[in-house]
């Protein structure tokens, strides 16, 4: 961390937030060590604290909820989504502006009374219908949907069935980036979503 501090100190000020943030990001993309995952929150942190009114504050506040995400921290990180749409409300400039599909996720993942039925409110949010998305987006609310559908004891299928189609294109969306936003799902989330589409 010491070459990236000299690095940082280098950096003209009003690009230091963005620097850090980067780091965070990449820590948290790259690694699978939970010491490493705290490092990379102390930089969100940074952000956050040193430089309240960068840009990529809201962004920060994304990635510690994704944080906080990956040790179960479901609470907190529905916190952290959630100051980073209202930091970025209405226009949602400077977010991933789909931070309801990782807050319904969460909810789902918690699956405590009533987090079924908030996912499904947040899915079929006006924000978030009004927007076009790439396959890899809309197949996350499809599977999100299937799963809390069935918990709350209604038919999945029809979510499943539209997951199931997302997962079998495989022709480029953008030619020269030709992986971006594909669906790249594994084969016990497949499955699972067979069972849901059978019915």
């Amino acid at each position: 961390m010491r070459s990236f501090e000299e690095r940082l100190s280098r950096a003209t000020p009003r690009h230091r937030p963005q620097y850090l943030r980067i780091k965070a990001s990449e820590i948290l993309d790259q690694s699978d060590d939970p010491e490493a995952w705290d490092m990379a929150a102390s930089l969100l942190r940074r952000v956050i604290d040193d430089y309240p009114d960068a840009l990529d504050v809201p962004m920060a506040h994304v990635g510690l909820a994704q944080y906080h995400r990956r040790l179960s921290q479901w609470d907190e990180a529905l916190r952290q989504y959630q100051l980073a749409i209202d930091l970025t409300s209405p226009r949602r400039s400077g977010s991933t502006g789909i931070e309801e599909v990782d807050m319904a996720e969460v909810l789902v993942e918690r699956n405590a009374p009533g987090d079924n039925t908030r996912a499904l409110e947040l899915l079929a949010s006006e924000h978030l219908l009004s927007q076009r998305h790439f396959n890899s987006t809309l197949f996350r609310i499809a599977l999100c949907r299937a799963r809390a559908q069935s918990r709350v004891g209604m038919d999945p299928s029809a979510a499943a069935r539209e997951a199931l189609r997302l997962a079998s294109i495989a022709e480029p969306l953008l030619p020269r980036h030709p992986t971006v936003g594909l669906v790249d799902s594994d084969q016990l989330t497949l499955e699972e979503l067979k069972r849901y589409a059978s019915g």
